[in-house]
């Protein structure tokens, strides 16, 4: 139950959050407004996190400032608590039950992935470190060695929330005596909000769009299912910040449509307000950012105001970014950003004046495209090579569909699916300014000529596709099939499209994703895993005798070698022998250490890790520094004398004694 309390709590005050906002901007509210409060919130917090992340202030801090805001927050709400009556009807809350049911079932088959090859522990321990640091970035995120100010992530108020909630909630569990894990919580909390958050958009928008079709509505739902199915980085890695990317994405892209249509700046809100709440969560976009600013300001008319609201969006996100791209030197940094802003706010009229007179936005687009195209020829050498385009490995690695995958049937039909929605929106919605953004969109930014460059300097370039197809978008398409007049040809349209969902959510389900799958190892669930923790039994029995052995033996520091992934987050002030990396990161002196433990998930037999010293294992461990050594079953190295496999948790009982042992894990104290 302590799992749950803190995304109902969120959930609760989003939504009150996004109805009070929307009455004030005189806004249309939707049917469900949590998203919208969500996102201000972290918009909020992004901006009043950033100097604290700077001063690199202690958790206390942060808290205080946290509720300081939330009180400002039930203020407002307490305020107009006569406008906040709900718009749902209990079929809207029936539909946004069932789908978050249905992705609960989708998350609950699987495991959250592989810890050792990915970000995941990463990000958590980043949430852990703050809070058992002296300061929020006191702790680095992947090993416990002091480590300081980290650019980008460090300012992402999507995870310094998440380190002011469970530290609340650590300190209240921990008086009450109940277990708690951050690891767990982190899981739990965003997968919950977003599972409900994607839900409630679908809902949304069938109203917003006014598809009226019983058909059609079940259409949405079967490609609900199989879209959730397929991108299922939504739903079992829906605790990192990038998973919220593509629906903020998706709200800001309707809002610039009513912009586009109604001329009208409250609009212009939601763009600072999504672009500060995605630069909250990712931090990749900042690129998504700059390229969906840059291509407003190309297709708008010149109106007045519209720059203000622009610098405005791209401040703190430009900032960041510069951080990244040249070195951490912030008050050179912030001073230029904003001397270039204040500028373009100041000469708003003049600009305007020259942009228009001599035609300068189709000039820029011009420019821009070329420039891209230019540089990636000079990458590859190769004007046809389109590699980068064809082979972007989004569908591998990454938390976007991969469109150009044709590698097997079930991918390829969901491409044309995909290609198909947006043909009949682009169809439905030609003569708008929204589809006339998106297109330029692709021509400039995505055609194969120009994606090399970018994927040079921006590895997940491709994350911007969600620009262009994301959730409203799509759902455009399925109103060009609620309208289409013959029903003859909208039952064949609908027919296909569902027999298409149908196979291709079928062959999701019984897919294993380790074939080809950059997440695929560690996905397969054992009899032993806990889908509540979200790890195997055997693994929280072992982390909870590592808590109470640290705690009576009064260790408040030493340096470990684990095989459990999840030690960097529930002990991070613990010195740790893994990294997120592939490579030595150079905190250590006993490289071959490294070698000998570091997960056989990343390094095997063949690579330049391989060649260990595994005979001096014990000599080693002797005279280095790590006090404890956890190590599973699974782990072995290969004996070239004898020319087998040995278990290294083998080779350590020959020297030492396990002071814990399981099915799974057995834990020696070295020193």
């Amino acid at each position: 139950m302590q799992y749950f309390i803190l995304p109902l709590f969120l959930y609760i005050l989003s939504s009150l959050t996004g109805t009070v906002l929307l009455n004030r901007l005189k806004i249309r509210r939707f049917v469900f407004n949590s998203l919208i409060g969500f996102s201000f919130i972290l918009a909020c917090l992004y901006v009043l996190y950033f100097p604290l992340v700077m001063l690199n202030v202690n958790i206390s801090v942060l808290i205080a400032v946290t509720a300081v805001f939330f009180a400002v927050l039930l203020f407002f709400i307490f305020k107009d608590r006569k406008d906040l009556k709900p718009r749902c009807s209990y079929i809207d809350v029936i539909a946004v039950i069932l789908m978050v049911a249905v992705q609960i079932w989708f998350a609950s088959r699987n495991t959250t992935g592989s810890l050792w090859r990915y970000d995941t522990v990463s990000y958590t321990n980043l949430i852990a470190g703050s809070i058992y640091g002296e300061g929020i970035n006191s702790i680095d995120w992947s090993n416990g060695y002091s480590y300081g100010f980290l650019t980008g992530y460090s300012f992402q108020s999507f995870y310094k929330l998440a380190s002011v909630l469970y530290c609340l909630m650590l300190n209240l569990c921990n008086a009450v005596k109940v277990n708690f894990y951050i690891y767990t919580q982190h899981v739990w909390m965003y997968a919950l909000l977003l599972y409900t958050f994607i839900s409630e958009l679908i809902v949304n928008f069938i109203h917003e769009l006014n598809i009226r079709r019983n058909g059609t509505k079940i259409l949405i739902v079967l490609f609900f299912i199989f879209f959730m199915g397929n991108f299922y980085w939504n739903s079992e890695q829906a605790y990192l910040g990038n998973s919220f990317r593509m629906i903020m994405l998706s709200y800001l892209i309707y809002y610039l449509s009513l912009y586009f249509k109604e001329e009208d700046n409250k609009y212009l809100w939601m763009l600072i307000i999504f672009n500060y709440a995605n630069s909250a969560c990712a931090n990749s976009n900042t690129t998504t950012v700059m390229i969906l600013t840059f291509v407003i300001w190309a297709v708008s008319k010149t109106k007045k105001g519209l720059l203000k609201y622009m610098a405005a969006s791209l401040y703190l996100p430009l900032i960041n970014c510069m951080f990244q791209a040249i070195g951490y030197r912030p008050y050179i940094e912030i001073g230029l950003v904003t001397v270039i802003l204040v500028l373009v706010i100041v000469l708003e009229n003049f600009i305007s004046w020259i942009t228009d007179k001599l035609k300068l936005k189709i000039v820029a687009l011009v420019l821009v495209g070329a420039f891209l195209t230019i540089m990636s020829y000079r990458v590859t050498g190769n004007f046809f090579d389109f590699s980068a385009f064809l082979d972007n490995w989004s569908g591998w690695n990454d938390m976007t569909w991969d469109y150009t995958d044709f590698s097997s049937i079930w991918r390829g039909v969901g491409n044309i699916c995909y290609f198909a929605l947006m043909i009949m929106a682009l169809i439905k919605y030609k003569e708008s300014t929204i589809t006339k953004a998106l297109m330029i969109t692709v021509l400039v930014f995505f055609n194969p000529f120009a994606c090399e460059y970018q994927e040079v300097h921006m590895y997940v370039f491709y994350r911007n596709y969600d620009i262009v197809i994301n959730y409203f978008t799509l759902l455009m398409g399925f109103k060009f099939i609620d309208e289409i007049e013959k029903n003859q040809v909208r039952n064949i349209v609908t027919g296909t499209l569902a027999a298409s969902f149908i196979f291709i959510g079928y062959n999701q389900l019984n897919y294993h994703p380790g074939i080809g799958n950059y997440l695929g190892v560690g996905f397969e669930k054992s009899d032993d895993y806990n889908c509540l923790l979200k790890m195997n039994n055997d693994t929280d029995e072992a982390l909870q005798f590592i808590k109470e052995y640290l705690k009576e033996n009064k260790i408040e520091d030493c340096e470990v070698i684990s095989s459990i992934p999840q030690i960097r987050t529930e002990f991070p002030h613990l010195k740790t022998l893994y990294n997120r990396g592939y490579n030595f990161n150079g905190y250590y002196d006993d490289q071959e250490l490294f070698k000998v433990f570091y997960h056989d998930e990343v390094w095997g037999e063949g690579n330049e890790y391989a060649d260990a010293h595994y005979g001096t294992v014990n000599e080693l461990l002797d005279v280095s520094t790590y006090t404890l050594v956890i190590q599973d079953s699974s782990k072995t190295f290969y004996d070239y004398e004898t020319e087998t496999h040995v278990e290294v948790r083998t080779v350590l009982k020959e020297h030492y004694s396990p002071i814990f042992e399981n099915e799974t894990y057995s834990i020696f104290r070295i020193h």
